[in-house]
C-alpha cells in the first residue's frame, strides 16, 4: 500500500516544525543539550594529586571526591591556613598536607617530584575583592606570582597532565548583559578580579607556549556563587547563603542589600567539584568555562526559602526579611551560560534546592 499524499497544509505544517526545531536549536543553545551523551570519568591507572588550598571550603570537597576514589592513591595539600582550616580534611586517610605558601617554589618542586603529581587543582589564593583594594601587592604576591610558580614547575614536571585552575566570574564587573559568556571582554573593577584573569592568561601561555613539551594542558574555571557544606558565614568573606542561614537559623532578621530584585546564579559546591574533575581528564587544550546552573534566582526569593527551611529546625519565630541600601559595586544582575561546559560533556549532579536544604541542615548542626 502506498503511503498517502502530503497535502499542500500538511507540507507547510512540516515546514512550520522545522524552522522552530532550527530555532529552538539556535537561539536556545541548552535545547540542544538534551540531545547530547553527558559524559563521565573513569580512571583506569593510579595517581596521585596535588590541591592547592586544600583545606578551604572547595578545596576540602575536591579533597573529599578523590578521598572516596580507588584509583587515586595520595592527596597532596598546600595550604598555608591562611584561611583553609585543617580540620575540614583531618579524617581524609590519603591527605599528606604542607602548610606552605604556593610562592615556594622549593616546596612546590619537591611536592611534584616525590609525590609523581599527575593532576593539579589549584584554589589557593587570596579572595577578598575588598581588602585586594588595600593589599593590592599581596594579591599579586600570591594570586599571580603564586600562580606563575606552580605552573611553571608543573609544565617542567613530566608526571603532571593537567592542571585546574579556580578563577571567578568576578572578572565580568559591572557589564549587564546577561548571560555571561566567556567571550565577553573581561570587566575587571577589582585587583582581585584582576589577578583572577592574569592566572588565566598564565594558563593559556604555559599550554599553548611550552618548551618542555606539548602533553600538558591548563584550564580555568570561572565560580559563579558557590554554596555548599563547610561554608563559613562568620568568615568576612561570607557570601549570601550561609549569611543567611546564620541568621535564620538564629532567629536574627536576614539582612538584604537593595530591594531583593538583584539576581544571581548559585552552584553547588558537589557540582563545582565535578566541574574540575570533569576538566581535569576531558579537557585536551587550553580554555575558559564558567561554573554554574545556567539559572537564576532573585535573593529576596533566595531569603524567603531559606527563611522556611530554618523554621523547621528552630522553634523561634520566622525571622523576618530586612532591605537596605544596595552596596556600593554590587552587581545588579547575574547568570552564568554554561553552554561551553554542556559541550564538553558535563552535567550538573545536584538540585539546587535540595543542595540548599542539605546545607542548612549542615550550617545548623555543625557552626551554629
Amino acid at each position: 500500500m502506498r503511503a498517502p499524499k502530503l497535502q499542500g497544509r500538511q507540507y507547510t505544517a512540516l515546514a512550520v516544525l522545522a524552522i522552530v526545531f532550527l530555532v529552538l536549536l539556535f537561539a536556545f543553545p541548552g535545547f540542544s543539550n538534551k540531545i547530547q551523551q553527558p559524559l563521565t570519568v573513569n580512571f583506569k591507572e593510579e595517581f596521585n594529586i596535588l590541591v592547592t588550598g586544600g583545606a578551604g571550603f572547595i578545596g576540602s570537597h575536591i579533597v573529599e571526591f578523590f578521598e572516596s576514589e580507588p584509583k587515586c592513591q595520595t592527596i597532596v595539600v598546600l595550604d598555608n591556613l591562611h584561611t583553609g582550616k585543617e580540620d575540614n580534611i583531618k579524617n581524609f586517610k590519603k591527605v599528606k598536607i604542607f602548610k606552605e605558601s604556593i610562592t615556594n617554589r622549593e616546596v612546590v618542586r619537591t611536592i611534584l617530584k616525590d609525590h609523581s603529581i599527575k593532576y593539579i587543582f589549584h584554589l589557593g589564593a587570596l579572595i577578598s575583592v575588598a581588602e585586594s583594594m588595600t593589599k593590592l601587592q599581596d594579591y599579586v604576591d600570591v594570586n599571580v606570582s603564586g600562580t606563575n610558580v606552580l605552573l611553571e614547575e608543573a609544565q617542567k614536571a613530566p608526571s603532571v597532565k593537567s592542571f585546574v585552575l579556580s578563577s571567578s566570574a568576578a572578572l565580568y564587573g559591572s557589564d549587564p548583559t546577561v548571560p555571561k559568556q566567556e567571550s565577553m571582554k573581561p570587566d575587571c573593577q577589582s585587583p582581585y578580579a584582576q589577578t583572577k584573569l592574569d592566572g588565566e592568561f598564565l594558563c593559556k601561555h604555559y599550554t599553548e607556549f611550552n618548551p618542555h613539551r606539548k602533553d600538558f594542558v591548563a584550564v580555568a574555571l570561572r565560580y559563579f556563587n558557590v554554596f555548599g557544606e563547610r561554608q563559613d558565614p562568620k568568615s568576612e568573606y561570607a557570601a549570601a547563603i550561609p549569611r543567611f542561614i546564620q541568621s535564620a537559623c538564629s532567629s536574627e532578621a536576614i539582612q538584604i542589600f537593595g530591594d531583593g530584585h538583584q539576581t544571581r546564579d548559585f552552584v553547588y559546591v558537589k557540582d563545582v567539584v565535578w566541574a574540575n574533575v570533569f576538566t581535569a581528564v576531558h579537557a585536551k587544550k587550553f580554555d575558559v568555562f564558567n561554573v554554574g546552573y545556567g539559572q537564576y534566582i532573585e535573593i529576596g526569593e533566595l531569603a524567603t526559602i531559606v527563611r522556611n527551611q530554618c523554621s523547621k529546625l528552630v522553634d523561634d519565630k520566622i525571622p523576618a526579611i530586612k532591605y537596605g541600601d544596595p552596596r556600593p559595586g554590587d552587581v545588579r544582575y547575574s547568570m552564568a551560560s554554561i553552554q561551553k561546559l554542556l559541550d564538553l560533556g558535563w552535567r550538573p549532579k545536584f538540585e539546587f534546592k535540595k543542595s540548599l536544604e542539605n546545607t542548612v541542615k549542615y550550617l545548623h548542626g555543625t557552626i551554629i
